[in-house]
């Protein structure tokens, strides 16, 4: 086992840990999960405000994922998420929601990435890895460290998914899960790292990717051109735009790139 470089920024980060491992061990911490303060002040997907799940709701109305509403909202089905009521869908969780606005932007960016191999770097519970499983990709593979990516097999596992993988940070360097995927995923995590990490990540996983899809919060010039000039070295088209839906008071970016 080789241990990963670099740090993750989050100053919350041991408890987050800790917190994760007890919730995979206490049933009464699993059922409420997407409610736990100490959870959710990392995976803040679960308790998106109302703004924000409307926003989301008015930019996924018309899409055509909407067909595949029923199973979505089987993401609400653990945890005891907030649940919203909206137009023609019912209720559902601004978290799921959430998920289904990222899918809907990432095929309408990238492309359809049904029957691709897609790996996500920092999957958390797994809530965006369950929305793009339900619409259809060949393989899946979450990465995360040892703590949340047990809650992960938890969460993922209750809907008995055939096609997915689970690989800890650690075990990266020696994985055949990172050598044939299509689309790597990244919804905040590769951005919350120091310099080490963020290289870690495009050295190990990044780099070996078709293309690639980014929620980015790196507000420091520092970081921010770092992973410009990492991403160039290996992509010829780079787009760094706005958050389309503001998650945070400081602006949060896009980054998506696509091989030569």
């Amino acid at each position: 086992m080789t241990e990963n470089k670099g740090k993750w920024l989050a100053e919350a980060a041991n408890s987050f840990f800790k917190e994760c491992s007890n919730i995979v061990n206490d049933e009464k911490l699993f059922d409420n999960f997407k409610q736990n303060n100490i959870f959710t002040k990392i995976i803040g997907n679960d308790v998106r405000s109302t703004a924000i799940a409307n926003q989301c709701f008015e930019k996924i109305k018309d899409s055509n994922l909407l067909k595949l509403i029923d199973k979505f909202k089987t993401n609400d089905k653990y945890g005891n998420p907030l649940l919203n009521s909206h137009e023609n869908i019912g209720e559902i969780s601004g978290g799921t929601l959430y998920f289904i606005f990222i899918l809907n932007d990432i095929i309408n960016k990238i492309g359809d990435i049904k029957d691709l191999n897609i790996i996500e770097i920092g999957s958390g519970y797994g809530g965006q890895a369950k929305i793009i499983l339900d619409y259809g990709v060949n393989n899946y593979t979450c990465v995360d460290v040892k703590e949340p990516l047990s809650l992960c097999k938890k969460y993922l596992g209750l809907f008995s998914y055939k096609n997915v993988n689970f690989l800890e940070t650690s075990e990266i360097k020696n994985s055949n899960l990172i050598k044939s995927n299509d689309l790597v995923i990244s919804n905040w995590c590769l951005s919350e790292f120091d310099l080490d990490g963020i290289k870690y990540y495009v050295d190990y996983i990044v780099k070996k990717c078709n293309s690639g899809y980014f929620l980015m919060n790196c507000w420091d010039t520092e970081r921010q051109n770092f992973v410009r000039t990492e991403m160039a070295k290996y992509f010829s088209s780079i787009t760094i735009i706005g958050e389309e839906i503001q998650t945070h008071h400081s602006g949060n970016n896009f980054l998506l790139y696509v091989k030569k």
